[in-house]
């Protein structure tokens, strides 16, 4: 009989909750909160692909039902919080954290969430797809599902490529081998944005530097040919007031150090190094011209190529001594076909110092230490130009000490527990320098004709983007009573960026000496721990 007592006082309970969360009394007459949205697709294929077109279906929708907050709708807070007196904190901090404006059912949102989906399914090559709607209204709340028939996805039957303008017409013919439109393959409208973003890079890495993808029209498909297969037709348009598009040559290339606005009435050093101008304001060049030489892959008399152009800006950024870098292009104005390059170097502080502070205390009562408390400091130097060539120099002395400020540890003489010296010193060189041939013979090596470990555009990457490190440090670590040792480490390698979010560290050697001294409180632990007694004794790396 309790317990079914309990039973009942739970439910009464639960029905007091529902009942005062209930949010529909707050509308308006005609008004209806929406409760859900469901897609009821009506086709057959792989269960993956299907669930996935349904979630891309989903992302469409123009109203979404409101969240919940612990099984508490979030509107509710939102009508709750709405009075005038709501003024405390705690209504405050509920309209802002948790309370959401309530979603009032709207007809028109809901059409315009078919014709979105429409449109999807014709974008994915679905271009007989039927959509639907059908709401339940229950009370003043409104469901909506959204029925679905996307029949069958259309494929490439042909691409044709053509252009007004002729030469682009024969370079279109030349790449079309490589469209990713190709007979067979689906009709998605995302494949035809990469085979633009092809054409278009193509395109500007070929001297066509003012040439965008909104040159290229969208697809032309004709749906009579054979069954769900289209003929497809994509046309490079002219450009404006013109019928063709001008090609350009690399004319002028011309650096300014130290860049400000103004700077050219007063250039006192003026250099041409491999057909490139260099000026700056100074007596002399603080980076040597051949650094900035090497970093510049835009070339006086070739055609104009974006990737050039971007591997210039990044090459140039990169050496580390450039607080920004402009690279400005500009049609020459006695010849239509040739750009003037102009780049713009502000050159970083050469020489910063910088130091870090860090205080921590630890309980070592365990190990009969006591409570100890840390202290370290590491001050640290950078060099952007070293040797003027853009090295980097960055040297770190790390100081740590712990001790203990307890009478009883002063009065051992164990005032200092440990003791932590570390000097580290890494040298970058702006290029690629590999003194062992190693990456050089690792891309020789053939087997088949292919290469076996770099292929040629690989090692040509790794030339192009990686740095030269050269590391040497030091280490002295005293734990009283315990041990102590010194390490020495040196490597000589490179710093690669194959891509913005990646970095790859290549050591080709690395040196590591570890010199140890025992006292006989440590010693008595490695009579009984071989391992850690083989690993703690002299060692050449």
């Amino acid at each position: 009989m309790a317990l079914s007592t309990r039973y009942i006082f739970l439910a009464i309970t639960a029905c007091i909750l529902l009942s005062s969360c209930n949010t529909t009394k707050y509308l308006e007459d005609g008004q209806y909160l929406l409760r859900g949205n469901t897609i009821k697709l009506n086709t057959s294929g792989e269960v993956d692909r299907k669930r996935a077109l349904k979630y891309e279906l989903s992302t469409l929708y123009k109203q979404t039902k409101n969240s919940r907050f612990l099984f508490i709708p979030r509107e509710w807070f939102y009508y709750a919080t709405g009075d005038a007196k709501d003024t405390t904190k705690i209504d405050r901090w509920q309209r802002r954290v948790i309370a959401e404006e309530p979603v009032i059912y709207d007809p028109e949102l809901r059409r315009a969430t078919e014709e979105a989906m429409q449109y999807y399914l014709q974008y994915k090559g679905y271009f007989n797809a039927e959509v639907y709607s059908d709401v339940l209204e229950r009370g003043r709340k409104m469901y909506v599902t959204y029925n679905v028939t996307p029949n069958e996805q259309y494929s490439v039957d042909t691409i044709r490529f053509f252009s007004i303008d002729e030469r682009v017409d024969s370079l279109l013919q030349l790449i079309s081998p490589g469209s990713l439109l190709r007979a067979g393959a689906p009709i998605d409208g995302e494949l035809y944005e990469r085979e633009r973003d092809r054409i278009t890079t193509y395109l500007r890495n070929n001297g066509y530097a003012n040439f965008f993808n909104s040159y290229i029209a969208p697809l032309d498909a004709d749906t009579t040919v054979n069954g769900r297969q289209a003929a497809l037709s994509l046309e490079v348009l002219p450009p404006p007031e013109d019928s063709v598009h001008q090609v350009y040559q690399i004319d002028d290339i011309v650096v300014y150090m130290d860049y400000v606005p103004g700077q050219e009435d007063s250039i006192m050093v003026d250099t041409i190094v491999d057909g490139i101008r260099i000026r700056t304001p100074y007596p002399e060049f603080r980076i040597k011209p051949q650094t900035i030489v090497r970093s510049i892959f835009l070339k006086e008399g070739t055609l104009y190529s974006q990737r050039a152009f971007d591997q210039t800006n990044k090459q140039l950024s990169g050496l580390g001594v450039f607080r920004f870098v402009r690279i400005k292009q500009k049609a020459d104005s006695l010849h239509a076909n040739q750009l003037d390059i102009r780049i713009e170097l502000t050159q970083s502080k050469r020489m910063e110092l910088g130091v870090d502070f860090e205080l921590d205390y630890a309980s070592r009562s365990a190990t009969g230490v006591g409570n100890l408390i840390g202290l370290g400091v590491s001050p640290s130097f950078r060099h952007r130009n070293l040797f003027g060539g853009a090295e980097l120099l960055i040297t770190e002395f790390n100081t740590g000490v712990e001790f203990n400020p307890g009478p009883n540890a002063i009065a051992r003489g164990q005032f200092w527990n440990t003791v932590d010296l570390g000097l580290q010193t890494d040298l970058y060189l702006p290029r690629y320098i590999d003194y062992l041939k190693i990456a050089r013979r690792l891309n020789q090596a053939k087997l088949g004709g292919k290469s076996v470990f770099f292929k040629d555009e690989e090692y040509d990457r790794l030339v192009e983007n990686a740095s030269t490190r050269i590391s040497a440090n030091f280490n002295y670590l005293l734990i009283l009573d315990f041990y102590e040792y010194y390490l020495f480490t040196g490597t000589y390698g490179f710093d690669y960026r194959p891509a913005p979010n990646k970095q790859l560290t290549l050591n080709h050697v690395g040196i590591d000496y570890l010199f140890p001294r025992t006292e006989p409180n440590f010693d008595s632990l490695l009579n009984f721990n071989p391992f850690l007694e083989r690993s703690f004794g002299q060692h050449l790396f």
